[in-house]
C-alpha cells in the first residue's frame, strides 16, 4: 500500500504542470504584494519590506525591488539599503519608465548621506504591479501612481 502511494505521488510530481507551479507562485506573490502595500500605507515599513521581499522570492519582478527601496527610504538609517535596491531595480529594468525618478531618488539619498540637504521633498508611494494581457504569461509592470485593482 505504501509503495502504491509513493508511486502515485511520484507520478503526480513528475507529470504535474510546471505552469501550475508558476501560477501558484505568481498568486502568492500577488498576495504578498498586496500585504506589503497595506503595511506601507500604514507606515509599517519593516513589515512592508518583509512582504515585498517574500513576494520577490516567489516572483522575481523588478518592480518589487523598487517597492522594497521605497520602504527602506522611509526608514531612518536604511538609506544605503534603499540605494542598493534602487540600483538593483534599474539593473534589472534598464528601460524602466520611471528611471529618471529613481536616479533622482538615488541622488537625493546620496546627498542625505553626505550631509547635504535634499533639493526637493521625496513623496513616497510604492509601485503598483499590474498583470499584462492574459494571452502572455503574467508580467508585472511598474506603474507610477496607479492603484491595484
Amino acid at each position: 500500500m505504501r509503495l502504491r502511494v509513493a508511486w502515485l505521488f511520484l507520478f503526480l510530481f513528475l507529470f504535474s504542470s510546471p505552469r501550475s507551479w508558476a501560477d501558484a507562485a505568481s498568486e502568492e506573490a500577488k498576495r504578498l504584494y498586496a500585504k506589503g502595500n497595506q503595511h506601507f500605507a500604514l507606515a509599517e515599513y519593516e513589515q512592508a519590506v518583509a512582504s515585498f521581499k517574500e513576494a520577490f522570492r516567489h516572483k522575481e519582478d523588478p518592480a518589487l525591488l523598487f517597492n522594497i527601496a521605497q520602504s527602506y527610504r522611509q526608514m531612518r538609517g536604511q538609506e544605503q539599503n534603499a540605494i542598493r535596491l534602487y540600483r538593483s531595480f534599474l539593473q534589472r529594468s534598464p528601460n524602466a519608465p520611471n528611471r529618471e525618478e529613481v536616479e533622482r531618488k538615488i541622488n537625493e539619498l546620496e546627498k542625505t548621506l553626505s550631509g547635504q540637504p535634499p533639493s526637493e521633498p521625496n513623496p513616497a508611494t510604492p509601485t503598483t504591479l499590474t498583470v499584462a494581457a492574459q494571452t502572455a504569461p503574467p508580467r508585472w509592470v511598474a506603474v507610477k501612481g496607479a492603484v491595484p485593482s
